[in-house]
C-alpha cells in the first residue's frame, strides 16, 4: 500500500469528500472512488476504532467529572462538619452540597457501573477494570 492510499484512507474515514481527498492527493476522483471500494473494510474499521477512542474518551471525561463532583462534596461536608453554626455561611454550604449532591444524581441516572466488584472498591487504580456504559 502506498502513501497516498494510505492518506486515502485515513481522510476517508474522516468523511472527507471523494473530490476533497482526490484535489488533496493529486488523484482523479474516479481513482478515489475506486480506492474507497478497495479500502470499504479498512476504512469502516478505522471509522469504528474512532468511534470507540471517542466513547472511551467520554466516559472517562465523566467519570472524572464524577470523581470531582465528589471530592468538592467531601471538602463540603468537612468544611460543614467543622462549621460553627452560628453563622450564615452553614446555609451556603448545605445549598452548595445540595447542588452537588443532585448534579451527582443526575450523573448517576445517566452512567450505569457493570462490574462483578463492590462500589465501594472502585479507585482511580482499578477503574480499567469497569465496563462504563452511558445511557441515554
Amino acid at each position: 500500500m502506498k502513501d497516498k492510499q494510505k492518506s486515502f484512507i485515513v481522510m476517508r474515514a474522516d468523511s472527507i469528500s471523494y473530490a476533497s481527498i482526490a484535489k488533496e492527493l493529486g488523484i482523479s476522483k474516479v481513482t478515489a472512488i475506486e480506492w474507497g471500494k478497495l479500502y470499504k473494510d479498512v476504512i469502516d474499521s478505522l471509522r469504528f476504532d474512532t468511534m470507540q477512542e471517542l466513547k472511551r474518551t467520554y466516559s472517562n471525561s465523566k467519570v472524572s467529572q464524577y470523581e470531582t463532583l465528589l471530592k468538592h462534596l467531601q471538602k463540603i461536608d468537612n468544611s460543614i462538619d467543622g462549621a460553627d453554626y452560628s453563622k450564615a455561611t452553614v446555609k451556603d454550604l448545605f445549598m452548595i452540597r445540595n447542588d452537588i449532591t443532585l448534579q451527582l444524581e443526575q450523573i448517576e441516572k445517566r452512567t450505569s457501573i457493570s462490574t462483578d466488584i463492590k462500589e465501594d472498591e472502585i479507585s482511580l487504580d482499578n477503574l480499567d477494570t469497569y465496563k462504563i456504559s452511558l445511557i441515554e
